[in-house]
């Protein structure tokens, strides 16, 4: 057998094990993740994050804007703190590019890019 065409590849069984560890996983983070956004802030649906530029000083900083919505769409009332809280849980729980608008649905755990997109008819 010739070394450099051959390839080994995981039995599926192998595989079909690791897809199930995985989405446990996954199961299990967005329990913990609910649990504690819950603490955070009861009745939060979605978490929203917005990169704000700004250029106080001559020099220009990021930092992120935190909006909490409940099932409705409705923002929260929630104070800085709890804001700060929320973002630094999901940025210590998915390592995403935090300069881009997200919108992470607590039901799903899904985290999902917010960016503005052009209508179907404008393509």
């Amino acid at each position: 057998m010739n070394q450099q065409t051959t390839r080994r590849r995981a039995p599926r069984a192998a595989l079909a094990i690791r897809g199930g560890q995985a989405g446990r996983r996954h199961i299990v983070r967005t329990a913990v993740i609910r649990r504690q956004l819950d603490q955070i802030a009861p009745g939060v649906h979605t978490v929203r994050t917005v990169p704000v530029w700004t250029d106080g000083t001559g020099t220009v900083r990021m930092s992120t804007a935190v909006v909490l919505l409940d099932a409705l769409g409705l923002a929260l009332r929630a104070d800085l703190a709890a804001r700060r809280a929320a973002h630094q849980l999901l940025a210590a729980a998915y390592p995403a590019d935090w300069a881009q608008p997200y919108a992470y649905d607590v039901a799903t755990g899904a985290l999902v890019l917010d960016a503005p997109s052009l209508p179907e008819e404008l393509h």
